[in-house]
């Protein structure tokens, strides 16, 4: 079992998309389905893969809980993983919707840094080209139109303060 939270972090205070995947010991997807707790170990998420080997849930994270993903695969076997602790001091960016002739998208801060008034820069790339500029303060939530972006895979990136 992998677990990737979206944006490479899992933001305290903050709502995360995890994408897992499941593959056996010879690189076969897998079928599993499973539950998150919390350090008080109540029952906070529920996960099953919607495709061979893959899936994803949202988890709020509070950075003084510990998270353990309870995975069960093949007849009753159950694998246990521990989740990244929720980071206090995260940025993350995160698509929220998109539609014909838009991406919606939102900057999220962690539990420490929130109403700090710290600047974000977000930057869009398409074949090494900036396409896309942006910058804002705190959390916001911002738009970019397809139209205005050229055709094939655009990258988006978060830059922190610290141009990090």
């Amino acid at each position: 079992m992998q677990f990737y939270p979206e944006g490479k972090t899992f933001t305290a205070g903050n709502n995360t998309r995890f994408a897992f995947s499941a593959f056996n010991e010879q690189g076969k997807p897998m079928n599993v389905s499973g539950y998150i707790t919390d350090s008080t170990n109540a029952v906070i998420a529920k996960y099953s893969t919607t495709m061979a080997g893959v899936g994803s849930f949202i988890l709020f994270g509070d950075e003084h809980s510990k998270y353990i993903a309870h995975t069960f695969y093949e007849a009753e076997k159950m694998l246990n993983t521990e989740l990244p602790i929720p980071d206090a001091f995260g940025y993350q960016l995160s698509v929220t919707n998109e539609n014909d002739d838009s991406v919606f998208m939102q900057v999220s801060l962690g539990d420490s840094v929130y109403k700090k008034y710290r600047t974000s820069y977000v930057l869009g790339f398409n074949r090494n080209n900036l396409c896309y500029a942006a910058l804002g303060k705190d959390m916001y939530t911002f738009s970019i139109a397809k139209k205005n972006l050229p055709q094939g895979q655009t990258s988006i990136l978060l830059l922190m303060m610290n141009k990090k």
